[in-house]
């Protein structure tokens, strides 16, 4: 397709590239003439009574931007030669338009009734000649979709945007996000999307994964009355050897399992705290621009969902806590835009230990600048973390999931030494944050 300058009543110059062409008539505009030019012959139509004809013009291709359609004209003929054609009538060729390339679907940190969709935008000439103006979504409990246990929404193009670039990844396309909320914990459901246009709903795509149950891991312990020590006494069950060495340590159920049963308790036992490690994740700016994106944290293997640039401290928090490998950190952030530092204390996890850092997921972590640059982020050890004195932990299985109270005797305790103790509790998704005991620490009784 060539550009030419369009004349259409008007005075004003037309000024393209090298052209400069003033037109003489009402009003002046700039455009662009499709030179690719079809005849089609058409023979024996002739018709002495007025007879209606029809022929379908096949393969035609047009971009959803340009919205006048091709235009058609018709000349009848004879021995003689054709006639003057009839006035052009114009006409879009479109249809509904096909799924996003990509749809992603993942829980959502901290909230066990909601899943999040990500999906790409679709464009020509997946859209069909025509513009995408929403999305219709679907989830179900039943993989087929039957009427009576699924759900949809309807949302418009312009209202799911995503803080993901479309170098994310590498795809290359728009990202669009949104959240499905109000579900029920620990039961699967099916996801699909569609596109819809100005020809109506086109074919739906399933999400990867084609299904996905929410939760999250178990609740907290109850604040008061969580996790309990004492000292055996002794008597006719407990010898006094038992008693100066043993603490028994007692502890209720979380009020909520999020979805999935409680599988284990880990129990934690030291004698003295140590430090706690410190990394911090840094974005590295050269320009001083204000930074756009989102990006993607990994913890031993476990990787977050997509955060954008701007995350508070609590959202990063909620993120790497979200991760199956971490139970409880804190997260402070510092600086503004592009001078942000999370910087991250584990509070139940040792890194240094076992050689541990964050790590950035690269295509997955995707930034630009005001200016066209492309800032990175990187993670610093600040402050490495210890185990502490005399650290040693078991895991007791749950025994029944109706099971509200439990008690375990640890032993082989020193008489007179102080112990702190924690307890967590885990599910399929992991141990959830530890809950330290009452009284915060507890000797067994010198005898």
């Amino acid at each position: 397709r060539d550009e030419y300058c369009v004349c259409a009543k008007g005075e004003v110059p037309c000024n393209l590239g090298s052209m400069n062409i003033s037109c003489n008539f009402g009003n002046t505009r700039e455009g662009t003439l499709a030179t690719h030019r079809s005849e089609i012959s058409v023979a024996d139509v002739i018709s002495l009574d007025g007879t209606m004809f029809t022929y379908t013009i096949h393969n035609l291709q047009q971009p959803s931007y340009i919205l006048d359609g091709f235009g058609v004209r018709v000349s009848a003929g004879n021995v003689e030669g054709f006639g003057i054609p009839c006035a052009p009538k114009y006409l879009k060729p479109s249809g509904p338009p096909l799924p996003p390339a990509v749809v992603e679907v993942a829980r959502v940190a901290n909230d066990p009734q909601s899943i999040v969709l990500h999906f790409t935008s679709v464009s020509y000439p997946e859209d069909r000649g025509s513009a995408v103006s929403g999305f219709v979504i679907e989830w179900s409990t039943t993989e087929n979709f039957r009427p009576t246990t699924s759900f949809n929404t309807t949302l418009n193009a312009r209202s799911v945007s995503s803080e993901r670039l479309p170098s994310h990844d590498n795809i290359g396309k728009e990202f669009n996000k949104f959240f499905i909320e109000n579900l029920t914990p620990g039961r699967k459901y099916f996801v699909r999307i569609a596109a819809m246009n100005d020809s109506g709903v086109g074919p739906f795509a399933p999400s990867q994964p084609s299904s996905i149950t929410p939760g999250a891991k178990p609740s907290d312990f109850d604040s008061a009355i969580g996790v309990t020590i004492d000292a055996l006494i002794a008597d006719s069950t407990t010898s006094v050897m038992e008693s100066s060495s043993s603490l028994r340590v007692s502890w209720r159920a979380p009020a909520s399992n999020n979805g999935f049963h409680i599988s284990n308790y880990l129990i934690e036992y030291w004698i003295s705290d140590s430090m706690n490690e410190v990394q911090d994740i840094i974005i590295q700016s050269i320009s001083g621009s204000p930074v756009y994106g989102a990006f993607a944290l990994a913890f031993e293997g476990d990787v977050t969902d997509s955060l954008s640039v701007n995350s508070s401290a609590e959202a990063v928090q909620v993120a790497l806590e979200n991760l199956r490998t971490i139970r409880s950190v804190r997260v402070w952030r510092s600086g503004v835009n592009p001078d942000y530092k999370w910087s991250v204390t584990f509070l139940s996890e040792y890194p240094s230990s076992s050689g541990s850092m964050i790590t950035i997921i690269q295509d997955k972590s995707k930034l630009i600048d005001d200016i066209g640059e492309t800032p990175s982020l990187r993670v610093d050890l600040v402050t490495r973390g210890e185990l502490p004195t005399g650290y040693n932990s078991i895991v007791v299985p749950s025994e029944e999931h109706s099971k509200v109270h439990y008690e375990y005797i640890l032993t082989e305790l020193t008489a007179g030494q102080p112990y702190k103790v924690q307890v967590s509790a885990s599910n399929d998704l992991g141990f959830g944050r530890p809950h330290a005991s009452h009284p915060s620490e507890l000797a067994p009784p010198v005898q």
